[in-house]
């Protein structure tokens, strides 16, 4: 390379060192947006493309700065790494007023004015600011244009040390900054490298007395040479009142991006600022819950009864289930619950390493041993790769409650994942996916009923709870078209429960009572569409749904809605016509129509006149036997509840 064309030695380490910290950034800042959106494909979307548009304006102001005459070039650049340090270290400060304190964004608004208000933080957060972050490549490599060496050899060769730069920064940020040293100490450090370079920049161009002719053969400004110094100290000084601005903003530094509701008496006990997500321990009312990004619980001990039926209701029905695969954990309260059958191995996949770390050390007086049990083998990845590597098949696989709107979720949902599930499973096995009611439209639920249906010769739909509102319900889909047999209720009953003196009626009341229809049969989904992994129709239409949700426009299923969906099961295809129920008898058969009276009762007790549910009472009385009316059912400390039986009428 000639002399002439010798070029600043900073120009390699400042392309090397922003790839890194621009895409670090970029990386911190998605994870902060994921903390208050709704994390569908659209939000992470609207938040990628103001990141990549943020890097093209950053081309056009460097077009700009690069043809101004009044700073020369070495100034513009020391003056964009500037710029770039206060905007990464004040990135907090402004997350936190944009979003109001790290609260969900958009909350109350229809889809439009969701995407809208989304829309406006990134812009704020993302856009503006990372146009100045975006301008520093592109005017070096406007600096080095008119270069008297080959210009694709100088080009490459920037372009590889950002490019590389860049790779390193991105995996750095997921792997070491985020789970080492947190989010906001991560972005002080990132904007501290930015301010080093930015010194480093302004030392250099006090040391020379010409730093435009470098790389560029123009005049320059009369007044460059005067406001060399000032500039310099001005923009140093704008660093310095940033980072004070920062620390006297009032933010937290040390724990986190976490919000808590103390008004509600939470406490954050723990907090894993991992690779995939932030996941957090939170206490309330003496109970502890994990929550994962801020507004994603995956489980309670206030509900460790209703996640332990996640397992039992299914199970009950088994005729041997020997080997049970969990696809996510959670608290481990669900998975726990299999080890009260003699079962030979358990196996739970659960995506986030930062939730089993989180339940092993905050949840095991609930797990029934879960965490060292020899039975029991919990890997921390993806639970349909999971499921896709393993050779072994399971006699039960049971699903978690999945938030249909999250992206990646919808991949659960699809009839693909069905039929790997299907070749993992035993002969007579059952595949058991959890749906919440409460974030679910009957359109959802249709489509992913079909889509089950398309896939399992059997599929029934169960009860997780009686409650009044925020219900579960499971889609059992066998492999096997086979009567229940009401032998195996009972027996398994008792292994769940403990020896017990009560009559078989009692146990048999337990499973039945949740069972809530045989959808299966027939045409029950009518025209419903199939979501398959090339047609995410869950992907894309639960965003929308929940949005809609909250303009009234669409409903979930909960209330009157839910027990429309329980009345139309059961009048599509009474018990005593039902084949799944074919081996039972009529006193067996009334426990069926006993749960959906209870359940019917329980919502017109919340929704109704005190004479409504006076009626509702008398129709569950009528066809409830008396051994199983008592409220004081021994089940209530273990799983199913008093919630199975009634605590009488106005309880």
């Amino acid at each position: 390379m000639p002399r002439s064309a010798r070029l600043p030695s900073l120009v390699w380490p400042i392309a090397f060192l922003s790839g890194i910290i621009t895409l670090a950034v970029e990386v911190i800042w998605t994870r902060l947006f994921a903390q208050v959106l709704q994390n569908s494909a659209c939000t992470y979307a609207l938040v990628l493309s103001s990141f990549l548009a943020a890097l093209a304006l950053g081309a056009v102001l460097a077009n700009l700065l690069n043809r101004q005459r009044l700073i020369p070039p070495g100034g513009a650049l020391f003056g964009l790494l500037a710029a770039s340090a206060a905007i990464v270290a004040g990135t907090p400060w402004l997350f936190h007023h944009v979003t109001d304190g790290m609260s969900y964004l958009g909350r109350g608004q229809g889809f439009h004015g969701y995407v809208l208000a989304v829309a406006q933080a990134t812009w704020l957060v993302v856009l503006l600011p990372g146009i100045v972050l975006g301008a520093v490549l592109p005017f070096l490599l406007r600096l080095l244009e008119t270069s008297e060496a080959a210009p694709g050899e100088i080009l490459g060769r920037l372009v590889a040390a950002n490019t590389a730069g860049a790779i390193l920064g991105a995996l750095a940020a997921g792997f070491v900054l985020l789970p080492v040293f947190g989010t906001w100490n991560a972005l002080l450090g990132l904007g501290a490298l930015y301010a080093g370079l930015a010194l480093l920049q302004g030392l250099s161009l006090l040391r020379t007395r010409d730093a435009g002719r470098i790389v560029e053969h123009r005049p320059a400004h009369p007044m460059t040479g005067r406001l060399r110094l000032p500039v310099s100290l001005i923009l140093v000084g704008a660093v310095a009142a940033t980072g004070f601005v920062y620390v006297r903003s009032g933010i937290d530094l040390t724990p986190s991006s976490v919000r808590v509701d103390s008004s509600r008496g939470e406490t954050l006990v723990a907090l894993h600022e991992g690779r995939a997500a932030h996941a957090a321990v939170i206490e309330r009312d003496g109970g502890f819950s994990i929550r994962v990004n801020n507004y994603y619980t995956l489980g309670s001990t206030h509900a460790a009864i209703a996640e332990r039926n996640q397992t039992l209701i299914p199970l009950l029905v088994h005729p041997d289930p020997q080997s049970v695969f969990f696809l996510g954990m959670g608290t481990g309260i669900t998975a726990g619950a299999a080890l009260l059958l003699p079962v030979e191995r358990v196996v739970a996949c659960e995506l986030l390493g930062e939730v089993v770390e989180l339940a092993r050390d905050h949840f095991r007086p609930w797990v029934n041993g879960l965490f060292d049990d020899p039975r029991v083998t919990i890997h921390a990845e993806d639970g349909r790769h999971c499921l896709a590597r393993s050779p072994e098949r399971f006699d039960a696989i049971i699903a978690d409650l999945f938030t249909p709107w999250k992206t990646g979720t919808g991949n659960l949902y699809t009839q693909d994942h069905y039929r790997l599930a299907a070749e993992r499973l035993n002969p007579g096995g059952m595949y058991v996916q959890w749906i919440p009611l409460y974030q679910v439209s009957m359109q959802e639920l249709e489509i992913i009923g079909a889509t089950m249906a398309s896939v399992f010769p059997e599929l029934t739909l169960w009860r997780g709870d009686l409650y009044p509102s925020r219900s579960i319900v499971a889609f059992g889909g066998r492999n096997k078209d086979e009567p229940l047999d009401p032998e195996v209720l009972v027996r398994n009953a008792r292994h769940m429960l403990g020896a017990s003196e009560r009559a078989d009626d009692y146990y048999e009341a337990l499973g039945l009572r949740f069972y809530a229809g045989n959808p299966g049969q027939g045409r029950f989904f009518g025209d419903a569409q199939i979501n398959t992994d090339d047609r995410p129709l869950i992907e894309y239409l639960a965003p929308r749904t929940h949005r809609a949700v909250l303009t009234g426009a669409a409903q979930w299923v909960v209330g009157a809605e839910r027990d429309r969906l329980y009345l139309a099961l059961f009048e599509a295809l009474p018990p005593e016509r039902d084949p799944y129920l074919g081996a039972l008898d009529e006193r067996q058969l009334r426990h069926v129509e006993a749960g959906l009276r209870y359940t019917l009762y329980q919502g017109v007790r919340v929704r109704g006149t005190r004479a409504e549910a006076s009626v509702a009472w008398l129709d569950f009385l009528e066809v409830a036997t008396p051994s199983t009316r008592s409220p004081d059912s021994p089940a209530g400390q273990v799983g199913f509840g008093a919630t199975g039986f009634g605590a009488g009428e106005g309880s």
